[in-house]
């Protein structure tokens, strides 16, 4: 995953434009704010720990809650565009 950052407020809300591989994945990680996410182009899957799986289309809006807790897995690849609310903490 490759990140390109667009906006940020001393640490806590930022905006990035990122590019993820197809065949990749993002460890899991805890959303400790609000996450939007808005993909350009590509799909993801993304697993929850409740195992809700949610698939992320070209065009398509995910907004995560804080503490919701997940990793996801890269079938195409893609362009997407990332705001946080406050940085998310990855598992070790």
């Amino acid at each position: 995953m490759s990140m390109h950052l667009l906006y940020e407020n001393k640490g806590e809300v930022s905006a990035h434009l990122f590019k993820v591989e197809a065949g990749g994945e993002l460890l899991e990680h805890l959303y400790t704010g609000y996450e939007h996410i808005v993909m350009l182009s590509g799909k993801v899957t993304k697993t929850c720990t409740d195992k809700q799986v949610i698939f992320q289309d070209k065009g398509d809006l995910i907004i995560s809650k804080p503490g919701t807790r997940r990793w996801s897995s890269i079938e195409e690849g893609g362009i997407g565009i990332l705001i946080c609310e406050k940085p998310k903490r990855f598992s070790n």
